[in-house]
């Protein structure tokens, strides 16, 4: 595969001790750009990416997959960078050991039983790990700096970790889902569809992504976890009641409920 120079902003200062505010943290240089709106009104409702003409939110699109598959094109381990692997002996079990922890941490007996379900599918249904790459974690339209229309600068690596790209895809996929059909939304008309990235992935790296379907449900599994603990902290400093109703009736959770009733449907008997 060719190797490919991933767009990240250059690091500029690593406080790994936490001294300045208390936990790690880097800086790194300001990239002017443009950046997708992920608050509502989304990308998907409002702003230059939704304004612009249907072939420039093209360029977007197939240049965001361009960057996906140099990110997965990196040589994670000659760059020594193993250290942020959850596993890279068995990763896609330890992604789900690393969210189910983050999920149950300071929960109590207040386990959504949607997510517990989701945790059971995942591991159920575990697909064979197969080789690895380095993922960027939270690929989303709102985590790029573009200029006209192509990515410069690749943001919010907290969530990176090795695995394979489906969980990369999957994640797109699934965050562009929320803020289109999730939201009532209609699709931008110069995006492509699911199958369609599926297949301009192919194209650009020559991988057949596979098990795509369990990819989705764990992808929506995290998105649904994250955004509990979102609520949670909120609730912590005041600014969401602890009874609030998108604890129980999210987008997160009723795409999350979805797809496990369609797999229990179609569950062999």
């Amino acid at each position: 595969m060719t190797r490919w120079v991933v767009s990240v902003p250059k690091v500029i200062a690593i406080d790994a001790r936490g001294d300045v505010l208390g936990r790690p943290l880097f800086a790194m240089n300001h990239v002017k750009g443009d950046i997708p709106s992920d608050d509502r009104p989304s990308f998907a409702e409002a702003g230059w990416l939704h304004d612009a003409p249907p072939a420039e939110q093209r360029v977007f699109c197939t240049s965001f997959i361009r960057a996906l598959a140099d990110i997965h094109a990196v040589d994670w381990n000659g760059l020594g960078l193993a250290f942020v692997a959850r596993s890279t002996r068995a990763p896609l079990r330890a992604e789900i050991d690393w969210y189910r922890d983050l999920h149950r941490w300071g929960a109590g007996n207040e386990l959504h039983p949607t997510i517990e379900r989701g945790f059971a599918a995942a591991r159920d249904t575990l697909p064979i790990d197969k080789d690895a790459c380095l993922l960027w974690g939270d690929a989303r339209p709102a985590n790029v700096i573009a200029v006209d229309f192509r990515p410069v600068a690749l943001l919010d690596w907290e969530l990176a970790s090795i695995g394979p790209p489906e969980i990369d895809v999957a994640w797109l996929l699934e965050m562009n889902r929320m803020r289109t059909i999730g939201s009532d939304v209609a699709p931008l008309p110069g995006f492509l569809s699911d199958e369609d990235v599926v297949a301009e992935y192919k194209r650009m790296t020559g991988r057949l992504l596979a098990d795509l379907a369990w990819h989705r449900l764990f992808a929506v599994q995290k998105m649904a976890v994250l955004m509990e603990r979102h609520l949670r902290v909120a609730i912590a400093h005041g600014h969401l009641r602890p009874d609030h109703r998108l604890l129980t009736d999210n987008v997160a959770l009723r795409r999350l409920d979805s797809l496990l009733r369609g797999s229990e449907d179609h569950k062999p008997g």
